[in-house]
C-alpha cells in the first residue's frame, strides 16, 4: 500500500484550525550492509513493542515470519538489502 500523499494531511490539519502546520514528504530509503543491520533495523522499532503481549513462541515465530518476508522483499539480485522507507513528517502548533 502507498504512502498517503501530503496534501489530505494538510488539509486535515487546516480543518483543525492550528496557528502552524506543516506536511513534508521524504523518502529515507535504506541500503544494508548485512542482513544482522537490517534485522536490528526491524527488531527494536517494530517487533520489541510486542514482546510483551505474546509468549516466547509467538514470539520466535513473528520474528522468523517478519525477517524471512523481508529477506524476501529487499534482497536484491546482486546480494545486497534494500527497503524503500518513504516518511510522512507532520507538524502543529496551536
Amino acid at each position: 500500500m502507498p504512502l498517503p500523499t501530503v496534501e489530505p494531511y494538510h488539509a486535515l490539519l487546516g480543518h483543525a484550525r492550528f496557528a502552524e502546520s506543516h506536511t513534508l514528504s521524504q523518502s529515507d530509503d535504506k541500503y544494508f550492509k548485512s542482513l544482522d543491520e537490517m534485522v536490528a533495523w526491524i527488531d527494536q522499532p517494530c517487533l520489541v513493542p510486542l514482546l510483551a503481549s505474546i509468549d516466547d513462541e509467538e514470539w520466535k515465530r513473528l520474528c522468523d515470519t517478519v525477517i524471512n518476508q523481508m529477506i524476501k522483499r529487499t534482497k536484491q539480485a546482486n546480494g545486497t538489502l534494500f527497503e524503500t522507507f518513504p516518511r510522512l513528517n507532520v507538524s502543529a502548533r496551536r
